[in-house]
Order: C-alpha cells, then structure tokens, then sequence
C-alpha cells in the first residue's frame, strides 16, 4: 500500500505543479512584453508577450500530459 500512496502524491505534485504553468508563463509574457513596450516606445507587445506566454504554457502542459499518458500504460 505505501507505493501506491507515494505514487498518488507523485502524481498530485505533478499535477498541482501543471496548474500553474499557464498562469506562471502568462505573467512572464506580461512582464517580458511591458518591458520591451518601455524599451522601444510601444503599447502593444505586452499582447504579443501574454499570448506566446499562454501558448508556450499550454504546449508544456500538453507535452506533461501526453507524456504522462504514455507512462500510464507500462
């Protein structure tokens, strides 16, 4: 029984850690993109960073995910 509970909480920690990838990488990409707005004079590339920061952070949680779900299987 201990492995099964050392596995559960293995799992939950890998998941509770994917649930703040997306936000963690939205942030990045809000900061990443104001400074660059500050540094060439702009007001939009905060939008350009927030949306890569989103889509790197979904590609990492599903590139998690379907890995996880090979594992599963063995």
């Amino acid at each position: 029984m201990p492995a099964r509970k050392d596995s559960m909480m293995g799992a939950v920690a890998r998941y509770s850690g994917m649930a703040f990838t997306v936000p963690a990488s939205v942030v990045a990409g809000y900061f990443i993109g104001g400074w660059l707005d500050s540094r060439f004079g702009t007001h939009s590339l905060y939008v350009v960073g927030v949306v890569l920061g989103a889509a790197g952070g979904l590609a990492q949680v599903v590139r998690q995910l379907t890995q996880d779900s090979g594992d599963g299987g063995s």
